[in-house]
């Protein structure tokens, strides 16, 4: 009985979403000139939901109109290829790091705790726009773009958005693992390893 009424709250509060979505969409047909226009508002509503009907036939662009299928899945393995590669990378980069870190003394360790937490204080914003600002910088005192900062056409930029989220996620997973890590340190099993003289390398 639950899950029955689970599922039916979902499909409402969904069709809801998409109700709401068509009425954004055609919210300009709303208005003709100073006047509101119902009748066209309402037209653009079923015409909009009978291209929803039919995904295939969705288009966009205005001079030259491109279908959205399969074009929409290009940039979706695109995008994805992005981020489990930030991922991937940022994981990697975090375990080594943190596993750096621990093998050093305990002053050390506070002195990176305290850069690890300054930026982390720095917004992602900043550091993508400090990351383009870099790149141009470099290109203009040596001639030479080491990332490309944007794509045209069939070209695409790929390691710079890859730097961009890696940098955040870095911190985040630094954070993660420092703390996950130093709470296994403490545990009776590492403490038993230590007495018998097993560093953290084993």
């Amino acid at each position: 009985m639950r899950t029955a009424k689970w599922c039916g709250i979902t499909c409402l509060q969904l069709f809801a979403a998409i109700l709401c979505i068509i009425c954004l969409g055609a919210l300009p047909r709303l208005f003709k000139g100073l006047q509101i226009d119902l009748i066209g508002f309402w037209n653009t509503i079923v015409f909009i939901g009978g291209k929803l009907l039919q995904p295939w036939e969705i288009t966009y662009g205005f001079r030259d109109s491109r279908k959205l299928f399969p074009q929409i899945w290009i940039h979706y393995l695109e995008t994805m290829f992005v981020f489990i590669s930030a991922f991937l990378l940022s994981l990697l980069i975090a375990y080594v790091l943190v596993v750096w870190v621990l093998q050093r003394s305990q002053s050390k360790q506070r002195m990176w705790n305290g850069i690890f937490v300054v930026l982390e204080s720095i917004p992602d914003i900043l550091i993508i726009l400090l990351s383009q600002l870099l790149v141009v910088i470099i290109f203009q005192k040596t001639g030479f773009m080491p990332v490309k900062l944007a794509g045209i056409g069939e070209e695409r930029a790929h390691l710079l958005p890859i730097i961009c989220l890696t940098l955040p996620t870095t911190l985040l997973f630094i954070k993660l693992l420092l703390l996950r890590f130093r709470e296994e340190l403490e545990k009776d099993y590492s403490i038993f390893a230590k007495s018998k003289g097993l560093s953290l390398r084993h």
